[in-house]
């Protein structure tokens, strides 16, 4: 992720509190595409002044050739360093007078920019981000610099001993040519190799108006931006004739040996199981999968809180993994917790208990309507519904509603059986070299 800059919003806090409209809060979603492509989506949200601004790109890990590890994430971070109208950090700068912090984020299927701003100061934020996205330069006397920026976030990530584990999760359930073993930070030899021609030709070949969506979320209505939007982005056009090459779709493939074990530096032991997931685009199987994860974790939680159970479920464009993690002071512990955790999920395939099922459900819609009470988490949920086939937030909180228990059996049988599990066991720095257990039977 792109380093935020730091910015105080004085006045974006001062309108805040001194904000006394009262129109409605909230109005229907507009969706439209300009000629060139380039989806633009706004939802009026007239609770506070501001406005969320998210271009996404599908210009992530995913879309990397074999030999552009790191690509996606580089080009991230090189945006920002210089555009054929604003030189340097300038972008960032001017940004800033109008009391934004632009950022950007990479991830396995998409590359976003985004900030929030006050309404007022939409059209020249707007602007900004326009030029970041269709003009930069990617000059090489930045290179270096963001080069080791980069190093220092994954040597960070890498140090994170659960973001390692399902690093290594995915690493070993697709093969070398499919997108997703590609973890989307890159590695340091990934990001030491890259240079700038890489990018570029990354940036031509995916950062285009019709593999992209515009979001804007707050206190704005259509009538109002639609008029900057075309001004900004019509223009926006498709550099040469190169297009992203057409990606065969790839189900995780199980090793023959059903577990790894590994060093860590943690002083617990911790297991990640991987299982398979449904793409984004099978969305009452997502559905399902979130209120899982719900109960899962609060199953666990209720008879073993110690063993910190963690389900790690972000729905991708193409099939992806269900990871669950969890931990122990020995090995014997872990041993033990992955038994229990292999007989609860037995137990869940037989039958889901349906108060069970009915408070997780509430759950996971109380932690959708979390993740989208401010108009920078509504604009990101609608982003990454729009680059990987998922639903839209609404969409998505009226079908956890009428979700049932049938669903999360059928998801539970499809997806969680324990035959197919992967385990990666993370050992500590000072164990010997022991024997694991895998959770399949």
């Amino acid at each position: 992720m792109k380093p935020r800059v730091m910015s105080v919003l004085l006045c974006s806090m001062l309108s805040l509190l001194t904000w006394q409209s009262c129109k409605a809060e909230s109005g229907p979603l507009f969706l439209t595409h300009l000629s060139n492509g380039l989806t633009v989506v706004v939802k009026e949200r007239h609770s506070v002044p501001l406005v969320a601004i998210d271009l996404w790109m599908r210009a992530g890990a995913r879309e990397e050739h074999r030999d552009e590890d790191g690509t996606a994430h580089f080009l991230e971070h090189m945006l920002f360093r210089g555009t054929t109208e604003r030189p340097g950090e300038e972008a960032d700068i001017s940004a800033e007078r109008f009391g934004a912090s632009l950022d950007a984020e990479t991830g396995p299927d998409a590359l976003h920019i985004y900030t929030t701003v006050e309404a007022v100061h939409f059209a020249p934020v707007l602007q900004i981000i326009g030029d970041v996205a269709q003009h930069a330069l990617l000059p090489d006397s930045a290179m270096e610099k963001e080069r080791g920026v980069i190093l220092d976030e994954l040597a960070r990530r890498d140090a994170d001993p659960i973001n390692r584990l399902i690093t290594l999760l995915y690493a070993h359930t697709y093969s070398d040519s499919a997108p997703y073993h590609r973890s989307p930070g890159g590695t340091p030899e990934g990001i030491a190799l890259r240079a700038r021609d890489t990018l570029m030709a990354f940036y031509q070949r995916c950062c285009r108006p019709d593999r992209s969506a515009l979001v804007l979320v707050g206190d704005v209505t259509p009538k109002q931006v639609l008029p900057e939007v075309v001004q900004v982005f019509g223009g926006w056009q498709a550099v040469g004739t190169t297009t992203p090459q057409p990606i065969v779709n790839q189900e995780p493939q199980w090793p023959e040996t059903s577990l790894l074990t590994v060093k860590g530096d943690a002083a617990q032991w911790i297991a990640a199981v991987a299982l398979r997931a449904p793409r984004a685009a099978n969305k009452t199987m997502v559905a399902a999968g979130f209120v899982l994860a719900d109960l899962l974790q609060s199953a666990f939680a209720d008879h073993d809180s110690e063993a910190d159970l963690q389900v790690h479920f972000s729905p991708r464009r193409d099939p992806s993994l269900y990871v669950i993690t969890f931990r122990a002071e020995s090995q014997e512990q872990l041993r033990r917790r992955g038994q229990e955790l292999l007989h609860l999920l037995q137990q869940l395939q037989l039958s889901v208990p349906q108060d069970l099922f009915l408070e997780a459900r509430q759950r996971a819609i109380g932690r959708l309507d979390y993740q989208t009470e401010t108009d920078e988490g509504y604009a990101t949920a609608i982003g990454e519904a729009l680059t990987t086939g998922g639903d839209l937030p609404d969409q998505l909180r009226e079908r956890l509603q009428n979700l049932t228990s049938q669903d999360a059996e059928l998801f539970l049988s499809r997806y969680l059986r324990t035959q197919d599990a992967f385990t990666v066991v993370m050992e500590p720095a000072l164990t010997s070299k022991v024997s694991g257990e895998s959770l399949r039977p």
